[in-house]
């Protein structure tokens, strides 16, 4: 229950001095590229993601444009490459057993967000490498340089400002029939992204792409391209969830707010002044043809939210999250003999002694996914990788029953095909009933990957279940045009 020292947690890391080098800045102001500079020069490095697009996008360029061998790993795949001593990969894949000559942690700042922010804080603390570039927000600094020299490692502060202006709009749009080229309209929800999509269509005449967060990320990087390459594909318009705030390389001339409020989970609330920068700075992307970056509302009753928002000074990170490991079960099961994992999870997210700068991370999905499988006779390990396997189960929905069916099959027979899931028709959808059977089927077939990658054995069907996910993506693409 003593987790007042997470930097204790990582020796190979607390055995070097490593030099940390923040680059901070708002979004299109180059301090991602600067750090990737140091990542290809160095002879081996590692590059941390928050998107699996991003990880993608950072392989493809060292390996094709930069002659750099990289690999690259999600939790759903390896993609290796001869020779190579560079690795693009998620956040959570990190390897913290690996020394590197440098590592980029990108989005860093997400070390404080409560649901994947341990992910984060595991790589700032854990990475062993000669220099650990950490890019963000400014808001992070005071907290990262709390941390670093509590693990005694020299850091150095690099700001940068946005390359060109982002500029709040004076007027809204009013109408969706003064939708233009170039503009990227942004809702809060998969529902409002394709009836926005309908409108612009039927009022403006004008064809549209998509980008919400359920989107699969190969359909997302498919949408991005038509939209990037409009003279030739003739896509005028992106439609957008907050899904496009993180990385993605789009070429787009004027960000819509199309409401200020978002649904959280519990309740509708305004955009946060971060949130709200994060996507208006996708406007006028620098080396994307367009002089600066504007941004503007829907009505013009919520400019004035938009203009304080984007004027709002940094307000500083104060936390970091954590969450515990296997190992601080396993010391748990032992001093608690009879324990369950349910038990144990339960009391060291609610009892856990942490310092003040640390909170726990949300353990509402593993606590709900280890109860699902809570009664079945499996190892600690293995209820622990179904605890902490990536599906949506706490809403009961496709997700929970993907992950029991996984588990349930695992139990019984010890090796679990995919065709358990059952496939959806492989043609492209007509109605939005039809896109989320493919949405949900894809989800269920990453989730086979992902436990493939950690129990080849058992879940012995990698190829066909990469082939089946594929299928899915590309009649969800073809939906969507």
């Amino acid at each position: 229950m003593d987790m007042r020292e997470p930097g204790a947690w990582y020796p190979l890391a607390r055995a070097m001095r490593r030099e940390v080098h923040l680059h901070v800045g708002p979004t299109n102001s180059g301090k991602t590229y600067s750090a990737i500079q140091q990542l290809k020069a160095a002879d081996s490095g590692v590059y941390c993601s928050p998107l699996r697009l991003l990880a993608w996008e950072v392989a493809e360029g060292l390996n094709n444009r930069d002659g750099v061998p990289c690999n690259m790993i999600t939790g759903q795949e390896k993609k290796p490459v001869d020779g190579a001593r560079h690795v693009a990969c998620t956040v959570e894949m990190a390897d913290i057993r690996r020394m590197v000559d440098v590592a980029v942690v990108d989005e860093a700042h997400l070390m404080g967000d409560p649901e994947r922010g341990y992910a984060f804080t595991r790589a700032i603390l854990g990475i062993p490498a000669k220099e650990l570039h950490l890019c963000g927000d400014p808001a992070m600094v005071p907290l990262v340089q709390k941390v670093i020299e509590e693990v005694g490692d020299k850091l150095t502060v690099h700001r940068y400002t946005r390359l060109q202006p982002l500029k709040v709009l004076d007027t809204p749009l009013r109408s969706i029939k003064n939708v233009k080229s170039g503009d990227c309209l942004v809702a809060f929800s998969r529902k409002a992204v394709h009836q926005l999509k309908r409108d612009v269509v039927r009022q403006a005449g004008l064809r549209a792409c998509v980008i919400y967060g359920s989107l699969p990320p190969e359909a997302r990087a498919r949408q991005a391209e038509l939209f990037n390459d409009r003279a030739t594909t003739g896509y005028d318009v992106l439609i957008a969830s907050d899904a496009i705030g993180m990385g993605l390389n789009l070429s787009i001339r004027r960000v819509v707010f199309t409401t200020m409020r978002k649904f959280d989970g519990e309740q509708m609330r305004l955009l946060e002044p971060p949130e709200v920068k994060q996507i208006a700075g996708r406007a006028g992307r620098f080396g994307q043809g367009f002089g600066e970056g504007g941004t503007t509302t829907m009505v013009a009753e919520q400019l004035p939210i938009l203009r304080h928002a984007v004027a709002a000074p940094v307000v500083d990170l104060t936390r970091c999250s954590v969450a515990p490991t296997l190992e601080h079960v396993e010391c748990y099961l032992e001093a608690v003999p009879g324990a369950t994992l349910v038990e144990a999870l339960t009391a060291l997210c609610r009892d856990a002694s942490l310092p003040p700068h640390y909170f726990m991370a949300t353990c509402d999905g593993m606590l709900a996914a280890a109860k699902l499988v809570e009664r079945l006779p499996l190892s600690v390990e293995d209820h622990w990788m179904f605890a902490v396997a990536p599906a949506n189960v706490e809403d009961g929905g496709e997700g929970a029953k993907a992950l029991w069916t996984f588990a349930d099959a695992f139990a019984r027979r010890g090796r679990v095909g995919v065709r358990i899931i059952k496939r959806p028709p492989a043609r492209a959808p007509e109605t939005q009933g039809e896109l989320n059977v493919l949405e949900q089927a894809h989800a269920a077939y990453d989730l086979y990957l992902w436990l493939s990658m950690r129990h080849p054995a058992a879940f012995p069907e990698m190829e066909l279940a990469q082939a089946l996910r594929q299928t899915c993506a590309a009649a969800i693409e073809l939906g969507l045009q």
